[in-house]
């Protein structure tokens, strides 16, 4: 009986070294792949950079009473840091072409009437300073919402037949978003997000508000 009460204790410090060594390494590993980013996961340095594809569509009555077709040619470059765990900041820079024709325009300009098919053209390139506010929900997913202002130099031009008329612009930004991250591989992940765009007195005095939708890669 004396030996029982002898091994009893012993049988239960030697249970207890065997936990720690296999738990706690297994946790010191976790924290060790984690930073402030994506639920402290596999991105350097507290940053990331995307690149990605944008797709817009007109939104605003004032764009799509000149140009109510989607544009299909666009793209999108951010850059954010975190400052916080879930508080990042950064810079974007976009660019989209919107382009639409219409048969048989006449255009009454000063050096007379032009006629035949017209080709009506915007293109914006907007330059924001942004913040965000990201959310993680699991290891391999990130959700954030975020609000950027800044410059967009807006182009115009309309052709019909030899006349072309051009008008250019720098005007306010403001842009509204919500997206997500989602980790493919080590080091790799693919971002996805939907945002508002208005750009105050943008053509003509009016205001130019339109849809972005990206997808594209983040590292």
């Amino acid at each position: 009986m004396k030996l029982l009460y002898i091994l009893l204790p012993a049988l239960f410090l030697q249970i207890n070294n065997l936990s720690a060594q296999v738990y706690y390494p297994e946790n010191e590993n976790i924290i060790e792949h984690m930073d402030p980013i994506h639920n402290k996961l596999t991105v350097k340095d507290n940053s990331y950079f995307n690149i990605s594809y944008s797709y817009a569509i007109p939104i605003s009555s004032d764009f799509k009473s000149y140009i109510n077709e989607n544009s299909n040619n666009g793209l999108s470059i951010d850059y954010q840091y975190f400052i916080t765990d879930n508080i990042s900041v950064g810079t974007s820079l976009g660019f989209h072409s919107f382009r639409e024709k219409h048969e048989n325009i006449v255009v009454d300009t000063e050096d007379g009437f032009y006629e035949g098919t017209q080709f009506r053209n915007i293109t914006t390139i907007p330059i924001l300073g942004k913040v965000r506010y990201n959310i993680t929900s699991n290891k391999s997913m990130t959700y954030f919402t975020g609000f950027g202002a800044g410059i967009a130099m807006t182009k115009q031009d309309m052709e019909v037949s030899k006349y072309i008329s051009t008008t250019s612009n720098n005007n306010f930004i403001i842009q509204a978003e919500i997206g997500a991250i989602f980790k493919i591989h080590d080091q790799m992940y693919i971002n996805t997000n939907l945002n508002y765009n208005n750009i105050f007195k943008g053509i003509s005095n009016n205001n130019l508000g339109y849809l972005g939708i990206n997808i594209g890669l983040t590292i």
